[in-house]
């Protein structure tokens, strides 16, 4: 096989139409260069030039070996480029899971916006998964970073932080009645709207422990399986819903946000996990993501 080399050469030879020059320009001995030539078309079996005493012209083969070699190098130039690029976290490709809590704190989009321009050339795959289901796939290698509401177990193969906590607030229907200022009592035997128990019994069970602390016990008759589709049940009117403080920034129809009493256990935590020694442009997003964090 010929080398990267042998064509650089080669390409040489064929626009100059002379080996001197062609060895002039590639700063080698002319001999050299000749030689190389020659086993060249010792290796493909064909002549590439026509030669006389003054010129080299290019044969039916040597067009056809030219045009190959110039896309050839091109690709390889390229391909270079791009590994450069990789290694300096200046470009590469990112599978992210997360949660639904990551997004409504806008915890990507605030990573997106660093000052670190580099970030604006990843490419960026977002995948909605259970935190449990992202843990499973950054371990097989199908995902590059997790953005969940528990930390791992522990484990070698992963990495994680705390990155971000907020507290929950109570979401009720604009003519509810409450005030500012919410008193356990008044949330006794209410009608409320949570995560599927079937698909989340963790979570219902932490929220029952969570109402039970803080004095009242919530009638769950109504279930969904995303705080946007619990709003929206709440702006029906059909109850009330635990969600995430992030989300008082929407302005939903006929929804009151207000503060739950102070003691309501629960809060929501982000938790960002990846493998052991991340490629540059990993890191890149990792230190964008923590970096905003904390400003």
């Amino acid at each position: 096989m010929f080398s990267l080399r042998q064509l650089r050469y080669f390409v040489s030879v064929a626009e100059h139409e002379h080996v001197g020059q062609a060895a002039t320009q590639l700063n080698i001995s002319q001999s050299p260069l000749s030689r190389q030539m020659i086993e060249l078309e010792a290796r493909l079996g064909v002549s590439l030039f026509h030669r006389s005493k003054k010129r080299l012209k290019l044969s039916v083969a040597g067009r056809e070996f030219l045009a190959e070699a110039k896309l050839l190098l091109a690709n390889a130039d390229r391909l270079e480029r791009r590994v450069s690029a990789i290694a300096e976290g200046r470009s590469g490709s990112l599978i992210i899971g997360y949660v639904d809590g990551a997004i409504h704190a806008q915890l990507i989009s605030s990573a997106l916006r660093s000052h670190d321009q580099r970030i604006r050339s990843i490419n960026l795959k977002l995948l909605p998964m259970r935190s449990q289901q992202q843990f499973e796939k950054l371990a097989a290698g199908e995902i590059d970073i997790a953005l969940t509401y528990a930390a791992p177990f522990k484990s070698e193969e992963i990495v994680s932080t705390k990155i971000h906590s907020e507290a929950f607030v109570l979401a009720g229907p604009a003519g509810s009645g409450l005030g500012n200022k919410i008193q356990a009592r008044q949330l006794n035997g209410k009608k409320f709207v949570c995560l599927p128990e079937k698909d989340f019994p963790d979570a219902r069970i932490a929220f029952l422990q969570a109402c039970r602390q803080a004095g009242f016990e919530p009638d769950i008759s109504l279930e969904a399986t995303s705080p946007l589709a619990a709003l929206d049940l709440v702006s029906a009117g059909l109850g009330f819903a635990v969600v995430q403080e992030s989300l008082t920034r929407l302005s939903i129809k006929d929804v009151r946000f207000h503060s739950l009493p102070t003691s309501f256990p629960q809060n929501v935590e982000i938790h960002l996990s990846h493998r052991p020694a991340p490629a540059s442009h990993e890191q890149v997003f990792l230190n964008a993501i923590r970096d905003e964090q904390l400003v």
